[in-house]
C-alpha cells in the first residue's frame, strides 16, 4: 500500500455558525470547511458529511487491518472485494 498523502487525523469537527463546519486536527489546524451548497437537504447534511469527514481516516485504517486479516487468513469474498475498492477509492488509486 501507498504511503499516506492524506491528514492522518484523528480529526474533529464543529460548526462555525451560519452554513458552516470545519473539520480541525487535535491542535486546531483547519483541514477543511464544508459548507451547505443550496438544492441541498441542508444542515442535517452538513452534519451527516462533518462527521464522515472527520471519521475518515480512522475508516481507512480499519478498512486495511481487516483487509490485511482477511488476505493473511485467506477469507476474500464479496464484502473484502468491497473495502479494497474503498481504499483505493480513498488514496485515488485503482482498485
Amino acid at each position: 500500500m501507498s504511503e499516506t498523502q492524506h491528514t492522518p487525523g484523528p480529526l474533529e469537527y464543529f460548526f462555525g455558525g451560519g452554513t458552516g463546519a470545519f473539520i480541525v486536527e487535535p491542535d486546531g489546524t483547519v483541514v477543511a470547511k464544508l459548507s451547505v451548497i443550496e438544492n441541498t437537504s441542508g444542515h442535517s447534511a452538513l452534519v451527516a458529511n462533518a462527521r464522515l469527514f472527520a471519521a475518515a481516516p480512522e475508516l481507512l485504517e480499519a478498512c486495511e487491518g481487516l483487509l490485511g486479516l482477511a488476505e493473511r487468513d485467506g477469507w476474500l469474498h464479496v464484502a473484502v472485494n468491497q473495502a479494497r475498492a474503498a481504499i483505493a477509492k480513498a488514496k485515488g488509486e485503482q482498485p
